[in-house]
């Protein structure tokens, strides 16, 4: 499942890689590469307890607290207010519905991202989004799904994304991205078949991996994790596409 804007905005986006190779792949064209309908559904259980007490204020984004996509409660339809519990959340504003009936809560936890070093016949595969300028490509990533272990989903990606089998998974590390309010799980998957990228890519790159140079967060800092790790000399690019 992919977010409804999915062209816009991709899991890790800051890991761009741009390598200092010249080969490029072109996506294969497929049959079934009409724009699928995208839909997420939740639903949020009543809590027994009633909620802390709220701030009766109107909803306005601010650095200090944490902000839905939304005005409304998605349970009952009130309006959000923000509310504060310095004994139990450390004072953290928050998005809540006033009534204590309700007690609905925007806790809006980071978000898990799987993301892969896809390794092809000994080469390193970066991909361009169909989204992106030219010249801007980044590691296979995505989001879990509901009922998947990481493992699965990292195999699950590369297969939807690049139509390649993962053969061997093993776990890189575990980052921060803040900025996007994701949890990146890296891992470093060997892969075997031919590559056929969904619509959401256009093309690739197969890179040697001493050829790499990781940008400075996301997936980025995985990257340099694992060539430093198998001992490859590396220099950080400071920003997208250097």
């Amino acid at each position: 499942m992919r977010e409804p804007a999915a062209r816009e905005r991709r899991p890790g986006v800051g890991g761009w890689h741009r390598p200092r190779d010249s080969g490029r792949f072109v996506r294969p064209s497929r049959k079934s590469s009409a724009p699928r309908k995208l839909a997420r559904i939740e639903t949020f259980p009543r809590r027994a307890r009633p909620a802390p007490p709220l701030q009766a204020a109107p909803v306005a984004p601010s650095p200090s607290m944490t902000t839905a996509d939304y005005r409304f409660c998605p349970r009952c339809a009130s309006p959000l207010t923000e509310r504060a519990d310095p004994d139990h959340e450390g004072g953290r504003i928050r998005q809540a519905c006033p009534d204590g009936t309700c007690g609905y809560v925007h806790w809006n936890n980071p978000l898990p991202v799987v993301a892969a070093i896809v390794e092809l016949d000994g080469k390193i595969l970066l991909a361009r989004n169909a989204a992106w300028p030219e010249g801007m490509f980044a590691l296979i990533t995505g989001f879990l799904e509901n009922g998947e272990t990481p493992e699965d989903g990292i195999a699950r990606e590369v297969f939807e994304e690049t139509g390649l089998k993962a053969e061997h998974v093993s776990l890189v590390g575990v980052y921060e991205f803040i900025r996007k309010n994701e949890l990146i799980i890296a891992y470093h998957v060997r892969a075997s078949g031919t590559v056929v990228l969904s619509p959401e890519l256009l093309e690739y790159k197969l890179v040697d991996p001493p050829l790499l140079r990781p940008w400075r967060a996301g997936t980025g800092v995985a990257l340099a994790d694992w060539m430093r790790a198998r001992g490859l000399e590396f220099e950080f690019v400071d920003r997208p596409g250097q």
